[in-house]
């Protein structure tokens, strides 16, 4: 009987040849799917608008943008940062992505190399490179940081960005997910 099964699943498998069976062919990466600058909605316009809008006011030293994953907050922190540099609204602009495990290291590097400033060798101590970047940050006039992918409470002075309290020409935008951040 087993023989049987096996002869007739045999017999059909031979009528299936690489000439008679397709198969679809794999997506286009995301590459070629997203390249290129981005194309901001109409509906947004508004609230790009009302940031920087926001973003111009002295007595705004922080400001978050928050909601679920993919709503499209950094690519909307993108396209304020193209706006805001279009005006000359603030002398540095800088971006780090933070994410759900943070690397203090990671977000010093990305500041500083948009800086270009060297924050010393991997055996410096976290609160020396801290000090190195608040050092630097302090003697620019007007600047936005802008903290991406924020997940947790970070501390800025660990980092080495300065208070806007203190420097007032320092802003911070923060997207995330958690409203209480």
């Amino acid at each position: 009987m087993k023989m049987n099964n096996v002869d007739k699943l045999q017999t059909k498998g031979e009528k299936f040849t690489e000439d008679n069976v397709s198969c679809t062919a794999p997506p286009p990466p995301y590459s070629a799917i997203f390249s290129g600058d981005t194309v901001p909605l109409g509906s947004r316009d508004s609230i790009m608008e009302e940031i920087l809008e926001v973003l111009k006011k002295d007595d705004v030293k922080v400001l978050g943008l928050y909601g679920m994953g993919g709503v499209g907050k950094t690519t909307l922190v993108q396209e304020v940062v193209k706006r805001a540099e279009a005006v000359n609204l603030f002398d540095v602009i800088l971006m780090a992505v933070v994410s759900q495990v943070p690397s203090m290291r990671k977000i010093q590097d990305e500041l500083a190399s948009k800086l270009g400033l060297s924050l010393g060798d991997d055996k410096e101590s976290d609160s020396i490179r801290a000090g190195r970047l608040h050092e630097k940050l302090e003697k620019i006039g007007k600047v936005l940081v802008i903290l991406d992918d924020l997940w947790k409470h970070l501390d800025l002075q660990a980092v080495g960005i300065p208070s806007p309290n203190k420097h007032k020409g320092c802003k911070i935008v923060i997207t995330t997910r958690e409203k209480d951040v």
